[in-house]
Order: C-alpha cells, then sequence, then structure tokens
C-alpha cells in the first residue's frame, strides 16, 4: 500500500499529498452568490465571494449575486478550506448552479456521490449500455456512491445486481 499504508491513514499521519494542513474538511457546499465579502446575504452561513473575483473571472460566469450555486470536488476539504467555514471564494469555474429540481437540502443530500453516480452511468451509456444488454453489478452497492447509483440504475430501467 505505500510509504503510508491505506489512504485514510495519509490523513491521520497528516502526511503530504492527500490533504495540506491546516484545513477546514468537507467536499460538497451549497450556498448563494454574494455580491459583497463583507455583508453575507440575511440568512445565509456560506457565500461563494462575487467581489472576491476578478473582471475577467466575472465576465465567465452566468451566476447573478444571491443565485443558489453548489460545489463538489475540486480538492475542497483536501487543499482548500470548505463547508465548516463561515465565508467562502472560490474560483468561479467551480461554481455549479444549483438544478432547479432540487432544494438546497436535497442537492447537498446528493453531493458529490449523486454527481460521481451521475457520471458513472452517463460514461456506461457513452460505451453503449442499455436496460436490454443485461444486468448491471453496482459494488459497494450500501455506500453513498453506490446506493445513489442503484437507484438512478433502476429508475432508468437497469436490472441491478448489488454487492455490498
Amino acid at each position: 500500500m505505500g510509504r503510508g499504508g491505506h489512504p485514510r491513514l495519509f490523513i491521520i499521519k497528516g502526511l503530504s499529498g492527500v490533504v495540506k494542513f491546516p484545513v477546514v474538511p468537507g467536499i460538497d457546499m451549497v450556498s448563494v452568490v454574494s455580491n459583497t465579502l463583507d455583508r453575507p446575504q440575511e440568512g445565509c452561513s456560506l457565500a461563494a465571494a462575487w467581489d472576491f473575483m476578478d473582471e475577467n473571472m466575472r465576465k465567465d460566469l452566468t451566476f447573478s449575486p444571491v443565485e443558489p450555486v453548489l460545489i463538489t470536488g475540486n480538492t475542497i476539504g483536501q487543499h482548500v478550506d470548505c463547508v465548516y467555514s463561515t465565508w467562502l471564494a472560490y474560483q468561479a469555474g467551480w461554481l455549479v448552479r444549483k438544478p432547479g429540481a432540487f432544494t438546497l437540502k436535497q442537492s447537498m443530500a446528493l453531493g458529490t456521490a449523486g454527481h460521481t453516480a451521475m457520471m458513472c452511468i452517463m460514461e456506461l451509456e457513452e460505451a453503449e449500455l442499455s436496460p436490454k444488454k443485461g444486468d448491471v453489478l453496482v459494488t459497494c452497492a450500501a455506500g453513498g456512491l453506490g446506493s445513489i447509483a442503484v437507484v438512478l440504475l433502476a429508475a432508468r430501467g437497469y436490472r441491478v445486481v448489488a454487492s455490498t
């Protein structure tokens, strides 16, 4: 397993490469874009800072202040502070518009696991997998990503074989 053993031991031992200490943990966050760094929107504990971005970053942005956004991954919680922070400022490209069909709470319930599960299903379908081509084995089906993959595959008409 290498010099530190299991990846979790890298974090516990403070070994380089997995987490840059000190860092505020958490890999998913949902918030609203704020138009000022020193005045967060009423009732919001987290915010992506609009004023933090330079003019070029703002031009690339398709979000407006007070719009709900989310972020998953991007080394957040490993090398960049995340959800347990009061105020957050991120690269504009990391923000994703909250899907209209979901509440803020539902977006975070799905989080990185839901995003990853759907990306995997999309890759399989691009490789021409379909419900007519047989069963789909989902390993670690009792975990976050696996359980969401089972639900999504079943909703798309696949027969799922779950392994735990």
